[in-house]
């Protein structure tokens, strides 16, 4: 039998391939919590660590998973505090005939 090939692409897009998981990423460990929120107070804590164990690593490690997981990382990246440029506030083009004259003409 010919072996199949999966209508998905094996490489996760350019550009993050080489992202490494860390296990204790604050986003991983939010994914891990809210998965196994629901099963806290059910499961004994020897089935609660071995489903962390499985949830990091699938989040960390599978090839279609992981690339989500990185994309996750990087919109949660906390950018720099402080001022920010901004474009100054000019007329577009134009606004003199939209507003009824030009600034040297005055009103009419």
């Amino acid at each position: 039998m010919p072996a199949t090939r999966s209508p998905l692409p094996s490489a996760p897009p350019f550009g993050e391939e080489d992202d490494d998981i860390p296990p204790d990423d604050p986003i991983v460990v939010a994914h891990v919590e809210r998965a196994l929120a629901p099963y806290r107070d059910i499961l004994p804590p020897e089935a609660r660590e071995a489903c962390e164990e499985v949830l990091v690593m699938v989040l960390t490690t599978h090839p279609e998973v992981a690339p989500m997981v990185n994309r996750l990382r990087r919109a949660a990246a906390v950018q720099r505090s402080g001022t920010r440029p901004r474009e100054a506030a000019r007329p577009a083009r134009g606004a003199a005939a939209l507003t009824g004259g030009s600034r040297e003409g005055g009103r009419r």
